[in-house]
């Protein structure tokens, strides 16, 4: 069953629909990143700058060095221990990356998730799109992000019902308001970096795995 969900899926997202799609942290909205009207539908409904690009699921560390130019230092140990999980990383994008996630000063910020059970079917659709699935938080710009998957489809209903969202699919089961974004890390150099948003992952276990692989070099 969960394989109808897949093609389903990602029938509507390579048809240029905007999509909406749960992660483990919160519902995301989702667009095929090399399509200029499905990026101008979903910048369009959130009210979005032009600016102000997408974090990118991907579903394996090695899917994100494509994307990426290389990590300096032990950083792809680093991730390769940190990752699958919620924390978001930014570095300098290849020639790989779509233009729709390259921030203006060429830098693109990526994710593997740590899908539950009940969400497994996104696991398989991030293995079938290589090149990042963008995702980007429930809300108009300047509001408060959905916290749960219902609020999330209550959202879609009023600002734009052509979303794409899967029908009867598998869901994280988490509902309540307390739930937070991925964390967002910059990475600096070889072993240096800037956390620029607080989220799911503790600053706490960040640190300790950096010192890990750090002190190695």
């Amino acid at each position: 069953m969960s394989e109808f969900f897949v093609l389903e899926m990602e029938k509507a997202w390579r048809d240029g629909r905007v999509c909406l799609h749960p992660t483990d942290t919160l519902p995301g909205l989702s667009f095929d990143p090399h399509q200029s009207p499905a990026w101008d539908a979903l910048r369009a409904v959130k009210q979005r700058p032009q600016e102000k690009s997408p974090i990118a699921l991907v579903a394996r560390l090695d899917q994100a060095l494509k994307l990426w130019q290389a990590l300096p230092g032990v950083w792809p140990q680093i991730l390769g221990a940190l990752w699958p999980g919620p924390l978001s990383v930014i570095w300098y994008a290849s020639a790989e990356c779509a233009p729709y996630l390259k921030s203006p000063d060429g830098t693109c910020a990526l994710r593997s998730p740590l899908f539950s059970a009940s969400c497994s079917w996104m696991q398989d659709l991030l293995e079938r799109i290589e090149g990042g699935f963008p995702t980007t938080s429930v809300n108009r710009s300047g509001e408060a992000a959905c916290g749960s998957w219902d609020e999330a489809v209550a959202w879609v209903q009023r600002y734009d019902p052509n979303i794409y969202v899967p029908p009867g699919a598998p869901l994280a089961s988490r509902t309540d308001k307390t739930i937070m974004p991925s964390t967002l890390l910059r990475i600096v150099d070889a072993s240096s970096y800037e956390i620029l948003r607080e989220g799911a992952m503790a600053r706490s276990s960040i640190e300790k795995m950096v010192e890990t692989y750090v002190r190695h070099i």
